[in-house]
């Protein structure tokens, strides 16, 4: 199980990715990993890189979407909903073995 947020996080939507098409943060991150997260080269992404990928990704792109938010009031408000959580980031869970998810995506 991955997850876009920790409990008692906001989970950030409607961002503009590189592309320009507007996905949430977590989104844009599992594209991203199937994009870019082959670590070990093998042309396939498997369960540990793409949470791997999205669990360095999710709270960079949240810190920066904060500092995109424009007014103090709005930094304030990003500050005060994200408690003591601090920062959106993915959460993950597993049982089992590694396996490939997909193919990289070019």
């Amino acid at each position: 199980m991955l997850t876009a947020a920790a409990g008692g996080q906001d989970a950030w939507e409607g961002v503009i990715g590189d592309t320009g098409e507007r996905h949430g943060i977590f989104t844009w991150a599992l594209l991203d990993a199937l994009r870019k997260g082959d670590t070990n080269g093998n042309g396939e992404i498997e369960v540990t890189e793409l949470v791997a990928h999205v669990q360095n990704v999710v709270p960079s792109l949240a810190r920066r979407a904060a500092g995109f938010r424009g007014t103090a009031e709005v930094r304030a408000a990003f500050e005060f909903r994200r408690g003591a959580e601090g920062v959106q980031s993915a959460r993950f869970g597993s049982r089992g073995e590694d396996f490939t998810l997909v193919r990289r995506l070019q």
